[in-house]
């Protein structure tokens, strides 16, 4: 990976994104904080998560990945774009995004994974598909 590639781990409760030569560079929740009566998004992540039970009953808190899904499009959406952002300050170059998910997916959950990245504005690129019985090690380059 180029310094301009980033990979994230969409997970259920957390989302870690990682760039090479700096490691982990975010760890957090999946939690959007959301104004209802505005439909507009407050916060997201450590400081959404935060909030909860501590505001009023117009701000709720979303966990928009389920099971390790996309339950709500628009908020992962929303914290691919505000994580992403924060990690990657360059504006004349976007980064090209690997995003882990899990084995057992749908073709059409794994779909909306690339979607949420697309619509974010990011760039991904062309997937690799491991055949079954594979062995890929660790630091070792995919073919």
């Amino acid at each position: 990976m180029a310094q301009n590639d980033i990979g994230i781990d969409l997970g259920t409760t957390t989302i870690i994104i990682a760039q090479e030569g700096k490691g982990v560079v975010l760890n957090q929740p999946s939690v959007v904080a959301m104004d209802t009566r505005k439909k507009t998004v407050l916060e997201a992540g450590d400081k959404a998560l935060a909030m909860v039970g501590r505001t009023p009953n117009y701000i709720s808190a979303i966990f928009p990945l389920k099971d390790g899904v996309i339950s709500d499009h628009t908020m992962t959406r929303e914290l691919i774009c505000r994580f992403v952002k924060q990690v990657y300050s360059s504006h004349m170059v976007k980064p090209r995004v690997a995003v882990c998910v899990p084995a057992a997916i749908t073709g059409i959950e794994s779909d909306a994974v690339v979607e949420a990245v697309v619509a974010a504005g990011w760039l991904l690129p062309v997937p690799v598909n491991l055949r079954n019985n594979s062995q890929v090690r660790c630091g070792s380059q995919i073919p």
